[in-house]
């Protein structure tokens, strides 16, 4: 599971990087940490490249796209990891949600490079 980082898909009125977390730490609470991982969908990079800075809805209909302070960007990532380091998290399952849990399946679905014939 990718967790999204979009404020409008993390909370309603509360827009942080803690309640990213929150949303973290309840999808492995629920799924186990092998499971999750991050899906940022950092829309606003592809919408500015695209459309200019500018660019304010996803559909066209006006529906305003807010953003998660500090995570308009793959440069704020490390505000996760720095969350989830407070929170105590084991440094093994911070590396499953930044990336591991992704790797694994990958490798279990699509197999590992090898040498062409």
């Amino acid at each position: 599971m990718g967790i999204n980082v979009l404020a409008t898909f993390i909370d309603e009125n509360e827009h942080t990087v803690a309640r990213v977390v929150d949303h973290i730490e309840h999808a492995a609470a629920i799924i186990g940490v092998d499971h999750v991982g991050l899906g940022p969908d950092f829309y606003k990079e592809i919408s500015d490249e695209l459309y200019g800075a500018e660019a304010q809805s996803m559909d066209g209909g006006g529906t305003m796209i807010s953003y998660v302070p500090g995570l308009e960007s793959p440069a704020g990532l490390p505000l996760i990891t720095d969350e989830l380091l407070r929170r105590g998290w084991p440094h093994d399952d911070i590396r499953q949600v930044l990336g591991g849990a992704f790797h694994a399946l990958f490798v279990r679905e699509l197999g590992l490079p090898g040498p062409r014939p």
